[in-house]
């Protein structure tokens, strides 16, 4: 290659292309990480902070709906949020969407296994989705796991299966 007037060497066309597609790249890739939210951030912008705030005022209200959208977008944040799961398995029980809260509560039980009020509130969504066998099974879990406080929940699997 030759010299160009300024003493430098003459740029080819696949230089300028080679240049210009790096300088894309680049452009593009910064764009890309400035539009991804922090990990300790929702889609929203909102830190977890503010979604758990939204979420307990959300269920207090009783905007179960709202719960749950937000109990779902902070449990994305925070897989292992444990207050959150049972949040989102109760407003989902309180919706009567059973196979939803079951999923919400099984999620917690098997993260924490000796958890039996999980155990028995999965139990009882199985009940109402009539899958009598695994709600005896649950409910005989949350038995033998204990209910701590939860004593309200201590007559269900005698209750309902005698």
């Amino acid at each position: 290659m030759g010299k160009n007037a300024g003493g430098g060497r003459r740029k080819g066309p696949l230089s300028s292309l080679v240049s210009g597609a790096s300088c894309a790249a680049l452009l593009f890739g910064m764009s890309v990480s400035m539009l991804t939210p922090l990990p300790s951030q929702s889609q929203a912008g909102r830190t977890f902070e503010e979604i758990e705030k939204k979420a307990t005022e959300a269920r207090d209200a009783k905007r179960l709906e709202d719960a749950v959208a937000l109990y779902r977008e902070g449990l994305k944040l925070e897989p292992r949020w444990n207050e959150g799961s049972w949040y989102l398995g109760t407003s989902l029980y309180g919706l009567k969407r059973y196979g939803e809260a079951r999923d919400a509560f099984r999620h917690l039980a098997l993260s924490q296994p000796g958890n039996g009020p999980a155990w028995a509130l999965a139990g009882m969504c199985e009940f109402e989705l009539t899958n009598f066998p695994r709600a005896s099974e649950f409910l005989s879990r949350a038995e033998s796991e204990g209910l701590g406080e939860n004593r309200e929940l201590v007559p269900c699997n005698t209750h309902i299966f005698g």
